[in-house]
């Protein structure tokens, strides 16, 4: 399956503390697990219906809090606030690869661990399936084995039963490589595991200055990015380029577009929030990613990404670099149809209707690709 895909309401985009630990006994039984799964699974359909529907109002909340108890409601709406938060980018995948690795490490037990490419392709058949069963059908049905079996297997919705389910870390099993070493301080990021905090990264990158190449060496670690999600070290990646974010390492900006080309990929979707961190010095190598040809469509529209985040949070000046993507829409720009379906996607966010006259002319001389973006999609046009 391509990976530039229209993003869609999947996964979150905030990441999920360790949870405290607990003795298993604290936990609630089988049975009465399954009893608080099956209530919040019609809480979640009933907020999801009042949303859809536009009657998520005071009253309505407050009749659900009557029925399901306050705390419910307000840890069932915290997930599904996360869940439909979208991805900074048009591909995610990788945010969606790494809730999955985030939930096999806590719950994986005697799972076996899927590679990207499988997770993916199993869980489109399980939303297939899911969808047949739930839109196609004129009576309610329940799941089959197979989507059961799936279900298991990809752990899926774990962010909502996370909290009354003990953790089963799962061992790395004796043929999967162990991760490298490093000396102090860096084998401290190595023990920080799956809790993506971004507030230890503010409170601690001052001591790293120091240590930017080696940070980024361990972002592009195979032994770390590859490794066994159940074992903190697998994080060090996350943790590390999210420093070289708070240290405006822009001298490592270019070599983490590669981090899109790599097998399994779970951190590119990071990328814009990173490269925006460095402010201002990493405005000219986003332009030369975006307009290199050599770098796959994906990076370089991750690099017009970064642009808009430059300018939202205005290290950049906003008109200049508006027109500057915009002129690229034109015949001889990018010179490809899915960079631009790209850029207009980033104009789009960006509400720029200075660029309404190139976006159109764009899509009038077929330049854009319309599986991404299509015309009609482009809310400032049709005002």
């Amino acid at each position: 399956m391509t990976r530039h895909r229209r993003r869609h309401a999947q996964s979150p985009a905030s990441p999920h503390a360790i949870p405290k630990p607990h003795d298993k006994a604290s936990y609630p039984s089988p049975s009465e697990r399954s009893r608080i799964l099956a209530r919040r699974e019609e809480l979640i359909k009933a907020l999801i219906n009042l949303r859809v529907q536009g009657n998520l109002d005071e009253a309505r909340v407050n009749d659900l809090i009557a029925e399901y108890g306050p705390d419910e409601v307000f840890h069932v709406s915290l997930v599904l606030q996360t869940k439909f938060q979208h991805s900074d980018f048009l591909v995610d995948e990788p945010q969606i690869y790494r809730h999955y690795r985030l939930g096999f490490a806590r719950f994986g037990g005697k799972r076996r661990f899927l590679s990207q490419p499988e997770q993916e392709e199993l869980n489109f058949e399980r939303a297939m399936m899911f969808a047949q069963r739930e839109f196609k059908s004129l009576l309610p049905l329940k799941p089959s084995p197979r989507e059961n079996e799936l279900q298991e297997l990809l752990i899926m919705d774990w962010h909502f039963w996370e909290d009354i389910t003990p953790l089963d870390i799962p061992p790395r099993p004796a043929e999967y490589p162990p991760p490298a070493s490093y000396p102090s301080p860096l084998d401290t990021i190595l023990t920080w595991g799956w809790d993506l905090d971004p507030g230890r990264i503010s409170r601690e990158h001052s001591a790293w200055t120091a240590y930017q190449p080696d940070l980024e060496h361990i972002v592009f670690d195979k032994t770390l990015l590859n490794g066994w999600p159940g074992e903190p070290a697998s994080w060090a990646p996350w943790h590390a380029l999210h420093l070289l974010g708070v240290l405006h390492a822009f001298n490592s900006a270019r070599h983490l577009a590669d981090l899109y080309i790599l097998p399994n990929d779970w951190l590119s979707d990071c990328l814009p929030k990173v490269w925006a961190q460095m402010g201002a010095p990493v405005e000219n190598v986003l332009w030369g990613i975006l307009d290199d040809p050599k770098c796959k469509p994906e990076q370089r529209g991750l690099a017009s990404s970064g642009l808009q985040k430059l300018i939202e949070n205005k290290s950049i000046p906003r008109l200049p670099a508006i027109h500057s993507l915009a002129e690229r829409l034109s015949p001889g720009g990018t010179d490809n149809a899915i960079v631009n379906a790209y850029i207009i996607f980033v104009l789009e966010n960006l509400n720029a209707v200075e660029a309404k006259s190139a976006i159109r002319a764009a899509f009038k001389k077929k330049l854009v690709d319309t599986k991404i973006m299509n015309e009609s999609g482009i809310s400032f046009l049709n005002n």
